[in-house]
């Protein structure tokens, strides 16, 4: 599983770190313990876990002090992301034991899985995958009652008690699966979302008619923009041919828009 705990700010490492932006210099952890009203302890704890996630950096300097800014979280989210990424295409080839054990199975469940899987469309009976994978009848039928709830096994229909593995897709299993993860780590990534959009605010931009598409995404996706763009009346869209002319008529040929171009 991957690791969110960069997400994972209490309400204290939350004010630290808006302390050290709202400052935009480097702060000392005296200055952040008496805004605070906590130990000076408990501060560098929190500054040195920070630190340890890339958020904050501690200067060479005495007294000690630390600093952080909106490309530094900027930057961590990027590499959280393509972790992320990285780690989503991994379950693609991953074998299914490990999905399995992803899906949070104990070792008693994924060898009923296996087993099953195994026999394919063979129904198997609780003796047979008691025997084959040594353990008690009662433990197999209580497992067994536990997947067929999460539809990993399905029961035969007849007098018998036997089970099928229900042969979903390895990419279905890590769909659901990545699907919650995705919920978690968009939930927890906020903290840090919200302290870009509260302390980048100091960046300003450049005019609307400058920005490029991919800055534009940086503030909406794509094809929101893409939308937005459409609707611009035709009479302030610069062509190609004369960039610099502001107010124009309508013309049959503009530039393209790519990351390089915005406007026609």
């Amino acid at each position: 599983m991957t690791n969110f705990s960069a997400w994972d700010l209490t309400d204290k490492e939350d004010k630290v770190l808006s302390i050290l932006l709202k400052a935009q210099k480097p702060v000392s952890v005296r200055d952040i313990y008496g805004k605070l009203q906590v130990t000076r302890y408990y501060v560098y704890e929190i500054l040195k876990r920070l630190k340890d996630l890339e958020l904050v950096e501690e200067l060479n300097s005495k007294p000690m002090k630390f600093a952080s800014n909106v490309q530094m979280l900027r930057k961590k989210l990027q590499k959280m992301d393509a972790d992320l990424n990285t780690y989503w295409h991994s379950l693609q080839n991953a074998p299914r034991e490990e999905i399995f054990s992803h899906l949070g199975l104990n070792e008693t469940e994924q060898a009923i899985l296996n087993t099953l899987a195994d026999a394919k469309e063979q129904p198997l009976t609780i003796i047979e995958i008691k025997d084959h994978i040594n353990q008690s009848k009662s433990l197999v039928e209580r497992y067994l009652k536990t997947l067929r709830s999460r539809k990993f096994v399905k029961r035969t229909r007849g007098n018998s008690q036997s089970y099928l593995y229900t042969n979903l897709p390895f990419n279905k299993i890590m769909e659901i699966y990545v699907k919650q993860e995705q919920g978690e780590w968009a939930q927890k990534r906020m903290r840090l979302e919200a302290q870009v959009e509260q302390f980048g605010g100091t960046e300003k931009p450049r005019d609307f008619l400058d920005l490029t598409l991919r800055e534009l995404q940086n503030r909406l996706n794509r094809q929101s923009w893409m939308n937005i763009l459409r609707e611009i009346p035709t009479s302030i869209k610069t062509p190609r041919e004369t960039p610099t002319q502001g107010l124009i008529k309508r013309e049959k040929t503009y530039a393209a828009i790519d990351d390089g171009h915005v406007i026609f």
